[in-house]
Parts: structure tokens; sequence; C-alpha cells
């Protein structure tokens, strides 16, 4: 017979180890890229020096427009708590060719851009942390800053996220 007490704490053992393999994933911030309502551009200031489209269902593409040869496009995000949710995740769908893109964080004074995306030129999932590259904790609002390299040069993002998730 076994004791009550054994099973227990075999039960127990086996709901904790449990709890950790499925434990959910926290979501700071998403966007799924069906939309480019709410992004910010050279329509809005030309300083930005890059526009933005929805180039096909749920994937927005960034392209470089202006005399330099970069440009960006920003989203405010509010209320993302990166003690929880330090890291971020890109997924690019394509990159131009010569070019290359990096994802930034700013603070909503602009300040100053911390990269959380070093610079690349492939597609597939991006990633990098928010904590890290800025040195904040706690609960911040603060701008997504996509930026693309190479005169008329674009990259095309499938989903943005903040998450738990490294």
């Amino acid at each position: 017979m076994v004791s009550k007490k054994w099973l227990g704490l075999v039960l127990g053992g086996c709901l904790a180890a449990g709890s950790v393999a499925m434990a959910e994933e926290l979501v700071g911030w998403h966007s799924d890229c069906s939309s480019t309502q709410g992004w910010y551009s050279n329509v809005q200031d030309p300083g930005f020096m890059a526009t933005i489209e929805q180039a096909e269902p749920g994937v927005i593409k960034v392209t470089q427009n202006g005399k330099d040869t970069w440009g960006k496009v920003a989203f405010v995000v509010k209320d993302v708590d990166l003690d929880q949710t330090p890291f971020f995740e890109a997924m690019i769908n394509k990159v131009d060719e010569g070019s290359a893109f990096k994802i930034g964080v700013a603070p909503l004074d602009w300040s100053q851009i911390y990269i959380v995306v070093p610079p690349s030129s492939a597609d597939g999932i991006a990633k990098g942390e928010i904590k890290t590259a800025t040195g904040w904790t706690g609960k911040k609002s603060f701008v997504v800053v996509i930026i693309v390299e190479g005169k008329g040069k674009s990259v095309w993002v499938k989903d943005l996220k903040i998450s738990s998730s490294k």
C-alpha cells in the first residue's frame, strides 16, 4: 500500500514539473501586422524617411523613402511591464537584397534609440531583450522603432511581440 504522504509528494512534484513545462507565455504587446493603423511614418513626419503599407494580409512592408540611406517607422506601446515581459520578437518574411533592418525602442521623448534587435539582412525570427538594451525596469510606455537600411529598400514584417519568452 502506498502512503498518502508519498503519493502527495510524487503528485505534487509532477504537478510542479508540469506547470513549469506548461507555463503560459505572458504578452506585454503584440501586433499581428494585420493593419498599419497607429504606425508613424514619413506621412506624419518627413524626418522618418520611410513608408509603411499593408503588403498582404498580416504582413506590413517598411520601405526607406528619403534623402538618407535609412528610414524608420514607429509605434507607441503603453504600460508594458518589462520585468515580466522583457523579450522582443519579430517575424520577418523578407528583406530586400542589399538591405538590412534593426529594431529599437525609444522613450516617449525620443531622447535616444536603444537597439534591441541588431542589424540583420536575414528573414525568420529576430529577437532581443529590451531590459538588457535599455536598463529599463517596471511598467513603461515607449516607442517601438523599425529601421530599414538601404536607399529605396524594404523589409516585410509578419508579427511583432513583447513577451516573457526568450
